[in-house]
């Protein structure tokens, strides 16, 4: 497995804001709410427009709707211009499903919009600074226990070989195929306990609402939109503990 982190300057602080301006094209505005990340990104098919990244506790119902409205002033542009919304759907935090999924329902009823739904996880894979190899996106559940799911990279294409599971911290090891990055919240993993995995900067792992986006923008393309009245949370219910094996090492 080779990094490929490519050019450009790392921003490592809490808050996170970038612009961009370019002419029209397709467009997608993505919401990332499944962890303690609140993040708003507008994308199109040819580059990034903006993003805006808040990694701070329970800031979301307070702070997406104006980080959004900020996205759109300083792009000149309204949620009606866009082609459709992509949300990140979970599995991830209750409450940061909750805000996030009643923003998007809320921005699209009222401008007309398509939504697609977005599984976190597989955001989370595609955000990984990695040409080739396996990705393992992991997020926290509850106490001891992670979502997790396994994805196999070749040019920056992702296929996905193990769909999210549920499975306990001291599992992970017999789960997840030996020499895979692991991305997302793994702050937790003591130096005895991350074996032989790949493990990016802290920094480098951190959910996106470009990712979100950018999914979002080719599942669009596909007709793969979601319908709004209907369209819930992937929460850990929706999932059950993997009984593990000999594992995939």
């Amino acid at each position: 497995m080779s990094f490929d982190l490519g050019p450009g300057n790392i921003d490592q602080h809490k808050t996170h804001y970038h612009l961009l301006c370019i002419g029209p094209f397709l467009t997608i505005l993505g919401i990332e709410t499944a962890t303690q990340i609140c993040s708003a990104a507008l994308i199109n098919d040819k580059t990034v427009r903006a993003e805006y990244r808040l990694n701070l506790k329970n800031i979301h119902a307070s702070a997406l709707v104006s980080m959004i409205d900020t996205i759109m002033q300083k792009c000149q542009c309204s949620v009606a211009d866009v082609a459709a919304l992509a949300i990140s759907i979970g599995p991830g935090s209750f409450t940061g499903l909750r805000i996030g999924l009643s923003v998007a329902k809320g921005l699209a009823l009222g401008a007309a919009i398509p939504v697609v739904a977005v599984p976190t996880l597989e955001a989370l894979a595609c955000h990984a600074p990695v040409r080739d190899g396996l990705v393992c996106p992991i997020l926290k559940s509850r106490a001891f226990e992670y979502f997790y799911a396994i994805f196999e990279r070749r040019d920056y294409r992702d296929k996905m070989l193990q769909p999210p599971q549920l499975i306990k911290k001291d599992q992970i090891a017999s789960a997840l195929p030996s020499g895979s990055l692991l991305i997302g919240q793994t702050e937790d993993f003591a130096d005895g306990e991350r074996g032989n995995y790949i493990f990016p900067p802290a920094f480098m792992t951190l959910p996106s609402a470009f990712s979100v986006a950018r999914l979002g923008l080719e599942k669009f393309k596909t007709g793969d939109i979601a319908a709004v009245d209907t369209m819930e949370p992937m929460y850990f219910q929706n999932f059950v503990a993997e009984k593990v094996g000999t594992g995939h090492n």
